[in-house]
């Protein structure tokens, strides 16, 4: 059974994490959203306050989006004997930082690891299989958008595109299949978005304007994304892997 994910999410100016009496001390950012929450009357209640004594944080990590705020040493090492890494987002929501738990003592799986990232053949099973797995999830998203839009061109041409994964020969060519396969599902993808939102495309080449977020879907998406990468992250120092090292 896959395990629930639990972040906790920190927005705004302002937000500190300290210790105190042995307890984790967590105040949000004065413009985070749940600082915007009013009360009855219309008023704006204060920032949150959180206090979580040894072993009982429920938070399986903590995610930053603010460029003012603290966190102390004493904060740090309080979550790094928790195992509750912290993640720095960007003002794009993008992950720019990330404070671990130190990695199991694993030699024989790092090892394993550099030698499959070296043998080409190793490496490009290990690169199919991946892309096999996105290809296969991106055409159930797919159908699931066939029951409300039409994009049965598309996903025609999105299963064309990803059929070519069986000829590549090379991981270069793997990534080829993997972005144009990637180009039809946005594209189904944008039918999908009303157009006051102004999504046009995912292309890095689409997000020129400011905070690099053309518009509110890539801003949601930078987010969604980062949240994904600090899971996934997560999982790979807990098993003792290296991040540097793919395939």
């Amino acid at each position: 059974m896959e395990r629930e994910l639990n972040p906790l999410l920190l927005a705004g100016f302002g937000s500190n994490l300290s210790v105190k009496d042995r307890s984790l001390i967590i105040t949000e950012g004065r413009f985070s959203p749940l600082s915007f929450t009013c009360y009855a009357n219309g008023e704006f209640r204060e920032p949150k306050l959180l206090k979580f004594r040894p072993r009982q944080i429920p938070y399986d990590s903590i995610i930053i989006e603010g460029h003012s705020g603290m966190i102390t040493f004493e904060a740090i090492n309080w979550l790094m004997h928790h195992n509750t890494p912290v993640f720095m987002l960007d003002y794009d929501g993008s992950l720019i930082s990330a404070i671990m738990p130190p990695q199991p003592i694993r030699g024989d799986l790092r090892r394993a690891q550099v030698e499959a990232h070296l043998d080409p053949k190793i490496r490009l099973t290990i690169a199919r299989s991946f892309i096999e797995a996105k290809l296969e999830r991106s055409d159930h998203v797919l159908n699931w958008l066939r029951e409300s839009h039409d994009i049965e061109r598309d996903i025609r041409s999105f299963r064309e595109e990803a059929h070519g994964l069986g000829h590549a020969k090379t991981v270069d060519e793997i990534r080829s299949v993997e972005a144009r396969a990637a180009e039809v599902c946005w594209r189904a993808f944008q039918k999908a978005v009303p157009s006051k939102l102004e999504f046009r495309s995912r292309s890095t080449r689409a997000r020129n304007r400011q905070y690099n977020a053309s518009d509110p879907v890539n801003a949601l998406l930078n987010y969604g994304y980062a949240f994904l990468q600090s899971s996934v992250r997560r999982a790979i120092n807990t098993t003792g892997l290296d991040v540097s090292l793919g395939y």
